[in-house]
C-alpha cells in the first residue's frame, strides 16, 4: 500500500501593498519562493507599482521595513509612503500610543507620518453629546507642528459635510491666523482637502504647566476640546 506523501512544493509569498498615504489603494501581490531572499522594495519596484520618487515601506505598526526581506513577511500588509526624513520628537513616541489608547481607543497614528518612532500626525474620535455631527462624532486630526510645549494643531475632518446644525464657535477655516497660536493650515496637511480648526483659547499656557509625560499632556489637551467641541 503506497501512503499519502505530503508536498515538499513551498508556497508562494503573497502580501498586499497599501498606500500610505490612501490606505483604499492596495493591491495584493503573490511571489515565487525564489523571490523570498528579494527586499520588499526590490520586490515592489519589480511587480512595476512603486511610487514616483524615493520611498519606504512600513509595516502595520509604522516601522520601516524597506530593506526587510519578503519571506519575513507572509501574508502581510504592508505600506508604501514618502521616505521618512529626520525630524525631532515632537508628538506621540510609537511605545506610547498604547498608553493614549487606554482613554482613546480610536487614535490612530497616520503611517507615514510617523519620523523617528514619534507619531506627527494622528487621528482620533471625540464624542460629539449635543448633536452636531451626522455621525455623532467630532473626526479629530492632530498635527503636531510645533514645539514640546506647544499643544498640536487640531482640525476637524469633512467638517463642511458632517455638521448638522450650522455653526460651532470654536472651529474656524483654517489659515486665518485668528490668534497668535493659529498655525493652522487652509488645508489639512498633506490633502487638498479644506482645513477646518478647533479654537482652543488659552489652554496653551495651561500645557506648558503641566507633566512633560506626552500622554498626561495630550489627554488634558483632548478632554479640553472635547468640552469646547460640546459647549
Amino acid at each position: 500500500m503506497i501512503g499519502n506523501k505530503k508536498s515538499s512544493k513551498q508556497k508562494n509569498i503573497c502580501l498586499t501593498v497599501s498606500s500610505a498615504l490612501d490606505q483604499g489603494q492596495k493591491r495584493r501581490i503573490e511571489l515565487s519562493p525564489s523571490s523570498e531572499n528579494k527586499t520588499v522594495v526590490q520586490a515592489i519596484k519589480d511587480e512595476g507599482i512603486a511610487p514616483k520618487g524615493n520611498f519606504d515601506v512600513f509595516d502595520s505598526t509604522g516601522q520601516v521595513i524597506t530593506n526587510n526581506k519578503v519571506k519575513n513577511l507572509p501574508d502581510q500588509r504592508i505600506y508604501v509612503g514618502p521616505k521618512k526624513v529626520a525630524g525631532g520628537a515632537i508628538g506621540i513616541p510609537l511605545d506610547r500610543v498604547a498608553d493614549l489608547k487606554n482613554n482613546y481607543p480610536s487614535f490612530l497614528p497616520l503611517i507615514d507620518k510617523i519620523v523617528d518612532n514619534v507619531v506627527k500626525l494622528g487621528i482620533v474620535f471625540l464624542p460629539d453629546k449635543k448633536g452636531k455631527t451626522k455621525s455623532s462624532n467630532f473626526r479629530c486630526l492632530l498635527h503636531f507642528d510645533g514645539d514640546a510645549n506647544t499643544p498640536p494643531t487640531p482640525y476637524i475632518l469633512d467638517w463642511d459635510t458632517e455638521r448638522k446644525n450650522g455653526s460651532n464657535a470654536y472651529i474656524h477655516g483654517g489659515g486665518s491666523r485668528l490668534h497668535n497660536y493659529d498655525t493652522s493650515k487652509n488645508k489639512i496637511p498633506g490633502t487638498n482637502k479644506p482645513g477646518f480648526w478647533v479654537c482652543y483659547g488659552n489652554f496653551g499656557s495651561i500645557y506648558r504647566m503641566l507633566d512633560k509625560d506626552p500622554i498626561v499632556r495630550i489627554n488634558a489637551f483632548l478632554n479640553h476640546l472635547i468640552s469646547l467641541l460640546n459647549e
